[in-house]
C-alpha cells in the first residue's frame, strides 16, 4: 500500500480496533499475511485491481463511521468499535486461506473467483478467519457479516442495515470518484476524511 490517506486511515482504524479488542491484532496479521492489502476486492468493477480489497474495506469503515455518528445522536444503535470492526473486515474472507486463494489471476491482468471462492462464500470464509484468529464476535456481528451483501428489507438488526448501507455507499463514492458513474453529487471522502474515533 502506498503512503497516503488510505494507508493513514487504515493504520488509525487498526490502532483503534486494537484498543477495543486486542485479539484483532491476530486477525490483522493473518489477513495481511493472506494478502488483505494487495488483493482485489472483486473480479469486475472499481475494486478489481491490486489493493482494491483494502481500499473498499477502509472506505466502508469510514462510511460506517459517518453513519454511526449521524445516527448515534438519536439513539444508541451499536457500539462504534463493533461497527468499525465489521465494516473494516466484512470482506476479509476474500483473502482465502493458506494455499487456497479466493481470487486467482487470469493472467491478463484480470481476476477470477477460485474454486474455493465458488464453493464457499467469502462471508463464511471471513468468519472462519475471525474464529481462527481468536476474535470473538457477537451474534449481531456475525449476522451483519453474513448479511452485508443482501440484507433482508425486513431486517431489524441495526448493525446489519448499517453495514449493508456502508458497503453500498462506499462503492457509490468510489464509482463517482473514478468516473464509473456520473450524474450524482460527488460526496467522496477520498482524501479529506480522517479515520478519527
Amino acid at each position: 500500500m502506498e503512503p497516503g490517506p488510505l494507508q493513514h486511515n487504515y493504520e488509525v482504524l487498526k490502532d483503534n480496533l486494537l484498543h477495543y479488542q486486542p485479539a484483532v491484532g491476530r486477525l490483522i496479521a493473518l489477513a495481511e499475511m493472506l494478502g488483505f492489502s494487495t488483493l482485489p476486492g472483486e473480479t469486475e468493477g472499481v475494486y478489481a485491481r491490486e489493493g482494491g480489497l483494502v481500499e473498499h474495506s477502509v472506505h466502508a469503515a469510514l462510511v460506517m463511521m459517518r453513519l454511526h455518528r449521524s445516527l448515534d445522536r438519536h439513539c444508541q444503535l451499536v457500539a462504534p468499535e463493533s461497527a468499525i470492526l465489521v465494516a473494516l473486515f466484512h470482506d476479509v474472507g476474500k483473502c482465502g486461506v493458506e494455499n487456497y486463494p479466493y481470487f486467482e489471476s487470469r493472467g491478463d491482468g484480470a481476476w477470477k473467483v477460485s474454486r474455493l471462492g465458488e464453493s464457499q462464500g467469502h462471508e463464511d470464509l471471513g468468519l472462519s478467519l475471525f474464529e481462527r484468529a481468536g476474535v470473538p464476535l457477537t451474534e449481531v456481528e456475525v449476522a451483519a457479516i453474513m448479511e452485508h451483501s443482501d440484507v433482508e428489507e425486513t431486517a431489524e438488526r441495526p448493525l446489519s442495515i448499517l453495514l449493508w448501507t456502508a458497503n453500498r455507499w462506499s462503492r457509490i463514492e468510489d464509482e463517482l470518484r473514478t468516473g464509473r458513474i456520473t450524474g450524482l453529487r460527488d460526496t467522496t471522502m477520498a482524501t479529506g476524511e480522517s479515520a478519527s474515533f
